[in-house]
């Protein structure tokens, strides 16, 4: 199997995590004889309880000031997609499945995802940019859009980003005599930009794929994408709807990471 090509015709949210047992999740005070407003737990060794569940921090929007600040105005920066790694609404197997096909594509410059910010309106908070793929290029480095670029506009709380409007984007790896197609719907994209305005980190893309289109992609072993979901142990059901006629649609989510890169 030899993987050839992508082809992208296309919150943040910034996971916050919990900031300290004690103030964030809920953790029972049980005193110490130290009278009132005793810390929790021996007040020599502040360990937190180990009965107590810790609930899932929720992930929120990073406000802005949480993190070093981009300093630089970003319009014309460009970015190129170092690491993409899909997640829902594939199980573990079809993930071990697809993944390295793209990680082995993105390394030979065969998978070119794309980011270019046009506008940057710090005092207004958004930024207007383009996303997209490009071919193999034919010189190191000199990467260009293939088919026409989604047009997007990102909220901006510096130095977090995400989108302000769904979006459509479909997928496809190309893997051995199979074209692995995702046309993902309602897609929303968000990061985290450096400060010096080079990288992206905690990329999230998420979006849905609907039951209709998975009768239609073709994936190895499983003749179709929904034949693979739901052949699952336990089958991976469609759990959102898209659209004003609420198709069903299985939630999509995939995670990157980008490095600053020249767009001509």
């Amino acid at each position: 199997m030899v993987p050839s090509r992508f082809v992208l015709p296309f919150s943040v949210l910034a996971a916050v995590l919990c900031a300290g047992a004690l103030a964030t999740c809920g953790l029972d005070e049980h005193y110490t004889g130290m009278g009132t407003g005793a810390l929790p737990g021996d007040p020599l060794y502040p360990q937190p309880d180990a009965t107590v569940n810790c609930p899932p921090c929720q992930q929120q929007d990073v406000i802005a000031g949480d993190l070093p600040q981009v300093t630089d105005n970003l319009a014309g920066k460009a970015f190129r997609f170092d690491t993409l790694t899909l997640d829902k609404p594939l199980s573990a197997d079809l993930a071990a499945l697809v993944n390295p096909v793209v990680a082995d594509q993105i390394g030979q410059e065969l998978i070119n995802l794309l980011l270019v910010v046009d506008t940057d309106d710090r005092d207004g908070g958004t930024l207007a940019a383009r996303l997209g793929t490009g071919p193999k290029p034919a010189a190191a480095g000199a990467y260009a859009f293939g088919d026409a670029p989604k047009s997007i506009s990102l909220a901006f709380a510096n130095p977090a980003f995400q989108s302000a409007a769904e979006t459509t984007l479909s997928i496809t790896v190309e893997m051995g005599d199979d074209d692995l197609v995702l046309p993902v719907q309602a897609l929303k994209l968000s990061g985290t930009i450096s400060v010096d305005g080079t990288t992206i980190t905690g990329g999230v893309l998420t979006g849905a794929i609907t039951q209709e289109d998975g009768q239609k992609v073709a994936i190895p072993l499983y003749e179709t994408l929904e034949n693979a979901l739901l052949s699952q142990d336990p089958p991976i059901e469609p759990d959102t709807t898209v659209g004003p006629d609420a198709k069903p649609a299985w939630s999509f989510r995939g995670t990157f990471t980008a490095v600053s890169a020249t767009v001509n």
